[in-house]
């Protein structure tokens, strides 16, 4: 069993708006992957100025949001941290709809995974380090884990025939649509993974 972890709030709450500045910076590095692949664009200088300004922008808010709170400086730091968040998401938004609509290429899904994933990684490992614990402390990998991989396994096979089901069912609910002339197309991203 494991022992309770009793985990500050201050650093709980750093790692959650950390890995949304992330994923808001791997939106824009999206949009950056999109732009330049996509041949020549009009305005670049715009464009490419509005990145900056948006990956600088989550940068900056990040470096404040994971300094050390203090009571006397909270309120004023994050003032500053949510001002920095809201003028990169205005330049990130701005560069997007220079950059047009999404076209989900597997760079662009890997961009975004490890925007979010990997910064969690990171970002989880820093919040370990704090408290001065490590991976299998926290998180008990070492504990019962054949019982854990078993479980998952069942649990997995249990919900296959039942996923594979509403699946089916879904497919009958869109060919229904289909003969109304709504016709469902298969979503880019799910192409692009396939």
């Amino acid at each position: 069993m494991l022992s309770p972890k009793y985990w500050r709030t201050d650093a709980v709450l750093r790692l959650f708006l950390s890995v949304v500045v992330c994923v808001f910076s791997g939106s824009i590095l999206v949009n950056l992957w999109q732009y330049a692949s996509s041949g020549p664009r009009p305005e670049p200088l715009l464009f490419y100025s509005l990145t900056a300004c948006g990956l600088v922008c989550f940068g900056s808010a990040l470096v404040l949001v994971n300094r050390p709170w203090r009571i006397e400086s909270i309120m004023r730091r994050m003032a500053a941290a949510l001002a920095l968040f809201y003028l990169g998401m205005f330049a990130g938004a701005w560069a997007q709809k220079l950059a047009g609509p999404p076209q989900h290429s597997v760079a662009e899904l890997v961009t975004a995974a490890l925007s979010f994933q990997g910064a969690a990684l990171v970002l989880i490992t820093r919040l370990l380090h704090e408290h001065q614990t490590s991976w299998n402390e926290a998180f008990g990998f070492t504990l019962g884990w054949p019982w854990a991989l078993l479980s998952g396994f069942v649990a997995g096979a249990l919900f296959l025939p039942l996923g594979l089901e509403l699946q089916h069912l879904s497919a009958l609910f869109l060919l229904h649509f289909s003969q109304l002339g709504i016709r469902p197309e298969e979503q880019q991203a799910v192409q692009t993974l396939r």
